[in-house]
């Protein structure tokens, strides 16, 4: 087997480049994202993953280089990006005059030992509109270790009057390898004549990043902000500021971010919400394929190496002399329902019915004969700045029965609860309550005062936002996400690609999808398009593109094939045998994972799984003609009939029925699946 060579680390996120250009003296290389990839119209690129990875290299004549990170549009979160921010404008909104800055530093403690990577020393200056600044002040600010709430309070000694506020560390309790302050912050708020605590939008930040050599790779992460986001990358030689500009080079990088999948009514029929990563692959997910609760799905690029050579080793269609050309591992981001509590309730309708994700009913909290106020409250599991409630009441033949009149209350220690906001009289519709001043709070209560069907009170959903528009959610994350129809994937490679595998340029390359419950990867039939053949913005860097469809994704991998011949008959494998579906958590849904085999031209598939019980009675139909190119299915089922009941604890028959066009009698596979307690 050929020598690996190293590999440099994949991105993450997806984007699109701007501008790239390379000089004679000092130059970015980027190598996610790539510029050259393009899919069909798609020329902006949208992703779930609120993480920016940049990965790439500088190359210059051998004098020493600084790395400048900037993002004008800002971040959400102080605590994000790596290496650690070196440079934060803060924009107050409006004009004001500043009297002093809050820190609150993250502060580490481990085996006796505390330490702050707060600010020790830096400049201050303001400008009224973001364009000129005044002059620096220099200040020095405390670690917080010795203060009670960690906090480290500064006071400028002149006041500033402005509207952006523009912070530069000199020195901090902490230094990077390199020498550079290595401050970390969880916030920064600001001190005005009118406020002791102001809460500004981080709207620029910078990070340096110093290289002393010739050729060096980077690696640069930072959180996105919800909607488009622009990064730039500057490099520039020391000393080599107000020459002739031959020493320098940058690149431009813009992402839109969606914190959330479109549900089905917020996208119109037939569009597809389409996420890539920016450098190889791009998943179009139609507006009804999602599962109901998914709320986000990752692209994450994997290291070649780090997939191991024991899944592939013995796979008749893989030729383990070579590494994977590429490597992906999906995840889905599920909403879960918040805890909730309430003073009135019916039996089967409990409180956190109206923070569960799901917004028609049954999904719905529906209160008791109780006296009012009833009140209603909610655990956020982690502390929030929420700025609206959105209150959405069921609605029967045009008659709400939603709240007539409520407050909203926050509280930090589910003790003491302080008003936040109220509605005194509710729309027949979607009610929202503003809330004037947000302020964190992880506890929320919603006191009805008074109800518009007298005490009777039914709560289809009760969502959560912050000021930046991004709602609130309680998630939980799987690494596996089966859709209701099926996605479309495009993978490219690059000839670059092929390269670092160490493959020839006229290997033949196939697409895999990793089957959790066969252990296995299985080849999906996918043909590729060389990339000569594709639109001329994508054939840059060669290689090759993959399209296909597919109802699950969990990993997928490009291998080089062997010739070994192909299975043709089909086999079906459950990931629990027996399994309870009993709310639980444990073993509720079993996975059936259908290897449908290849003949008759690679020929699409029609895959039908049925349930019966044991006098042959049909009680689920899990998959009913789904169509597909892969050679692998996953079909899910949750214990329940074709009417949403649970079925009886017992012995159930599976028949996963396949159907190739072109070809004779389909194939079958059946057998027992079991129901436990």
């Amino acid at each position: 087997m050929p020598a690996r060579k190293p590999r440099m680390p994949a991105a993450a996120v997806a984007f699109a480049i701007c501008a790239l250009s390379l000089r004679a003296d000092v130059g970015i290389a980027l190598r996610y994202p790539r510029e050259v990839f393009r899919v069909g119209d798609v020329t902006e690129f949208v992703t779930n993953d609120p993480i920016l990875r940049v990965v790439g290299a500088v190359a210059s004549d051998g004098a020493p280089w600084a790395l400048r990170v900037t993002a004008p549009a800002g971040i959400p979160d102080l605590a994000g990006g790596s290496p650690a921010l070196t440079e934060v404008t803060l924009d107050l909104g409006a004009q004001a005059v500043v009297t002093g800055i809050v820190f609150t530093p993250v502060i580490e403690r481990e085996q006796g030992s505390i330490r702050s990577f707060g600010v020790r020393e830096l400049l201050v200056s303001g400008s009224l509109d973001g364009g000129a600044y005044g002059a620096e002040t220099r200040v020095a600010s405390g670690s917080g270790v010795g203060s009670a709430d960690g906090r480290a309070p500064v006071v400028l000694s002149t006041p500033l009057d402005a509207r952006f506020v523009r912070l530069r560390w000199l020195s901090g309790w902490q230094r990077r390898e390199d020498g550079a302050p290595d401050v970390r912050l969880e916030n920064i708020r600001l001190v005005t004549q009118q406020s002791s605590s102001v809460g500004a939008r981080v709207s620029e930040f910078a990070a340096l990043l110093m290289r002393p050599t010739a050729l060096e790779p980077f690696d640069y992460e930072v959180v996105l902000h919800g909607g488009r986001n622009r990064v730039v990358l500057e490099v520039v030689e020391i000393g080599a500021v107000g020459t002739d500009g031959s020493a320098s080079d940058s690149a431009t990088i813009a992402v839109t971010l969606l914190p959330e999948l479109p549900v089905a009514t917020d996208v119109a029929d037939g569009d597809a919400t389409v996420l890539s990563d920016g450098a190889g692959l791009a998943v179009a997910v139609p507006a009804d394929a999602a599962p109901e609760t998914l709320r986000g799905l990752s692209l994450a690029r994997v290291d070649p190496a780090d997939v191991p050579l024991a899944t592939y080793r013995s796979n008749v269609d893989i030729d383990p002399s070579y590494p994977p050309i590429l490597a992906y591992g999906f995840s889905g981001r599920f909403q879960e329902p918040f805890q909730a509590v309430s003073t009135a309730a019916l039996p089967g309708q409990p409180p956190s019915l109206a923070v569960d994700g799901r917004f028609d009913w049954p999904s719905t909290w529906v209160s008791n004969l109780a006296p009012f106020p009833i009140k209603w409250r909610v655990d956020l599991r982690e502390e929030a700045e929420v700025a609206r409630v959105v209150v959405h009441p069921r609605i029967e033949d045009g008659v709400s029965f939603g709240p007539q009149r409520a407050s909203v209350l926050f509280s930090r220690d589910n003790d003491v609860f302080t008003l936040a906001g109220e509605l005194e009289e509710f729309p027949d519709g979607v009610a929202t309550i503003d809330i004037d001043n947000p302020s964190p709070a992880r506890w929320v209560e919603l006191v009805i005062d008074e109800g518009r069907q007298a005490n009777d009170i039914q709560i289809n959903e009760i969502e959560f936002f912050t000021a930046a528009g991004s709602r609130v959610l309680a998630q939980a994350t799987t690494d596996a996400v089966a859709f209701r129809r099926p996605v479309v994937v495009n993978a490219r490679y690059f000839d670059d690609d092929v390269a670092v595998a160490q493959a020839p340029t006229d290997a033949p390359i196939g697409a895999f999808l990793w089957n959790a419950g066969a252990l296995e990867w299985q080849y999906t039939r996918a043909t590729v398009t060389e990339a000569r053949l594709l639109n001329p913005a994508a054939q840059a860097g060669g290689g090759g593109l993959f399209a296909f469809d597919v109802n699950s994704l969990s990993k997928l991998a490009l291998f080089v094939r062997s010739d070994a011949a192909e299975d043709e008959a089909i086999v079906a494998a459950w990931s629990f045998n027996p399994f309870s579906p009993n709310g639980d958590g444990i073993a509720d849904t079993t996975r059936l994972s259908i290897r449908l085999g290849r003949h008759v031209g690679d020929a699409d598939s029609e895959v039908t799984v049925r349930i019966t019980d044991l006098r042959g009675m049909l009680v689920a139909t899990p998959a009913d003609g789904i169509v597909t190119t892969s050679s692998a299915v996953t079909i899910d089922w949750d214990g329940r009939d074709r009417n949403g009941r649970a079925v009886p604890i017992g012995a159930y028959i599976y028949e996963a029925r396949v159907r190739r066009f072109g070809a004779g009698a389909p194939d079958v596979a059946n057998g027992i699946i079991a129901v436990a307690k």
